[in-house]
């Protein structure tokens, strides 16, 4: 009947939220200006981690956050992906660090890859698909070293805003 704020506050509009698999007092919330929040308390307060993210002049759309995925296959759940509006980034210990996933290399605003979408391979996390803005699907399978573009005619210029797997297959 009554809702109460408890963040995070910023200004932006949430965009993405991700609740830890096991404890389910760390959250990350994204949002599209502000970029990226995480609580360990519950929400009580709230830390901004836009920590490595990509620098330089497309520094404002990188804190456009569209998807945040725990990588489930790591047994410390330090592992997620970071969809945003000029690519995925990737962290190996719980937000504290970014590092670029996909493209692999950002060096003008023509290497620039709204990412929409991300989903882990569940049964090798090594296999991963990002879902774009108008540029289709791409896949890795060898954990975002490299990447390549899917060939499937009604999607290499669709705008991709969620995939999922069939569990049975």
């Amino acid at each position: 009947a009554q809702w109460q704020h408890i963040g995070p506050g910023g200004g932006s509009d949430l965009q993405s939220i991700a609740v830890h698999p096991t404890t389910p007092d760390i959250v990350f919330a994204g949002g599209d200006i502000e970029g990226l929040f995480k609580t360990t308390n519950g929400g009580q307060s709230w830390t901004h981690i836009n920590n490595n993210l990509a620098r330089g002049p497309w520094t404002p759309d990188v804190y456009w956050t569209n998807q945040i995925l725990y990588d489930e296959s790591d047994p410390a759940f330090n592992t997620l992906y970071l969809a945003t509006a000029i690519a995925m980034f990737k962290t190996t210990d719980g937000g504290a660090t970014w590092s670029l996933s996909f493209p692999s290399v950002i060096n003008s605003e023509m290497d620039f890859i709204s990412v929409y979408s991300v989903i882990i391979d569940p049964s090798d996390n090594k296999i991963i698909y990002a879902g774009t803005e108008g540029k289709g699907v791409y896949k890795t399978t060898n954990g975002g070293t490299n990447w390549t573009k899917l060939n499937i005619s009604s999607l290499n210029s669709a705008t991709v805003f969620s995939m999922a797997f069939d569990s049975n297959k």
